[in-house]
This record gives C-alpha cells, sequence and structure tokens, in this order.
C-alpha cells in the first residue's frame, strides 16, 4: 500500500496502518475491513513477544492464519492493478 501511495504522487508515507493507508487510497469498504484484521497482527508478527501470554504460534489459530493470508493476497492483487493504472 506504501509503494502504491508512492506511485501516485506521495511524498512521505510514515504509518505502518493498512487500514490507514487504505483510506488515504480511497479503497472500497471490503479492503478496509481486511486491513482492520490485519492491522491486529502487525505487533504480534514483527515483535513476538508483544503477546502477553505466549508467542504468535501459540496464540493463533489455523483459521485466523488462512484468513490473513488470504487477505494479504487480496491485497497484493489490488497494489499491482493499482500500480498499473
Amino acid at each position: 500500500m506504501k509503494a502504491t501511495l508512492y506511485s501516485k504522487g506521495a511524498k512521505a508515507v510514515i504509518t505502518h496502518s493498512l487500514r490507514k493507508l487504505c483510506e488515504e487510497l480511497g479503497v472500497n469498504l471490503k479492503l478496509i475491513a481486511a486491513a482492520k484484521v490485519l492491522d491486529q497482527y502487525y505487533l504480534s508478527g514483527r515483535y513476538p513477544d508483544a503477546l502477553p501470554d505466549g508467542a504468535p504460534f501459540e496464540t493463533f489459530t489455523e483459521t485466523q492464519a488462512r484468513d490473513a493470508f488470504r487477505d494479504a493476497k487480496l491485497f497484493i492483487a489490488h497494489a499491482v492493478r493499482w500500480m498499473k493504472s
């Protein structure tokens, strides 16, 4: 999403929030909803000790991982389309 904003002329993109990036791009509500979910994984994915009760593999379920992967692929597909337009 950051690369998409830069390709559209943004000078500085300082947030890591997919939701905020999506809002700046004016994407559809389905992507914003997915962004809100993926934002919840950011800290624990980057800092494995961010969760109070164990590592991410002990906290998240396989279903959550599959859903997050599906949503991430959705973002990549949209980013590729946006960058080409």
